[in-house]
């Protein structure tokens, strides 16, 4: 099975790949969105919505994206807000691209569900607190526990417990890496149900409209799998905070 097909299509109908909704992040956000506009990263940005949230206003958005399917449809949506000389993406590792840009070279710092992809929030931080220039922003989406996690879930992530904290424990992660933590809002348990249950629709809806994809049964019974879980343990032990934090001068 295509692992890029899977998520590209269980996010088909979500404006934001997050817990979190957009109209969360319009509130969170809005004094970075008002202010001077200048540089933009954001690291995994998926579809591109909050990289074009930001280059609607003014900033110069640069977003980095392995999947070639999520990459494509954030230069298509930048095409058609006609937003293509604010909006640039780069389609690579993650790490390889942060690891090639200069020490603060950028504005503000964007890292939504995606810290895996720099390996893990700490080494994120790090990467962040480097990039980022004095009195800039660093803005991270993360999991965390809301209570201790059972073996049985962890064995069927492929996860340990202490690859997350719990809530106080993440919003503790900034001041060791210079990060001056401003606000932060997690996501409600019903908000989280949605973003399972929106998931869950659309694979269903993909593999309806495409019977015939060779890929259409795996992603079918991984999506079941996956609503399985969510059911017995997720719906409990997951939770969503996303942290606004500024670098220290």
């Amino acid at each position: 099975m295509d692992r890029d097909l899977y998520s590209f299509v269980r996010h088909a109908a979500l404006e934001l790949i997050s817990p979190l909704p957009m109209s969360a992040y319009e509130v969170l956000l809005r004094d970075l969105f008002l202010q001077e506009p200048a540089d933009l990263l954001d690291v995994g940005c998926g579809k591109g919505t909050l990289l074009l949230a930001f280059a609607r206003r003014g900033w110069r958005s640069h977003g980095v994206e392995r999947s070639p399917l999520m990459a494509e449809a954030a230069r298509q949506a930048a095409l058609d807000q006609h937003l293509q000389g604010r909006f640039r993406i780069t389609q690579a590792d993650a790490a390889q691209a942060v690891e090639a840009l200069p020490s603060a070279s950028i504005d503000c710092a964007l890292c939504i569900g995606s810290s895996h992809a720099l390996g893990g929030l700490d080494r994120t931080l790090v990467e962040f607190s480097r990039l980022v220039r004095p009195g800039g922003n660093v803005v991270i989406g993360e999991l965390y526990w809301r209570c201790p996690p059972q073996q049985e879930f962890l064995d069927a992530l492929g996860m340990n417990a202490a690859d997350l904290g719990d809530l106080s424990a993440t919003l503790a992660k900034g001041p060791p890496f210079g990060l001056e933590l401003l606000a932060s809002q997690t996501a409600t348990p019903q908000e989280f149900a949605s973003y399972e249950a929106a998931q869950r629709h659309a694979g269903a809806a993909w593999c309806t409209a495409n019977p015939n994809h060779p890929d259409a049964p795996a992603i079918a019974a991984r999506s079941e799998s996956w609503w399985d879980l969510h059911e017995k343990y997720t719906r409990d032990t997951f939770g969503f905070v996303v942290c606004v934090y500024r670098a220290r001068t």
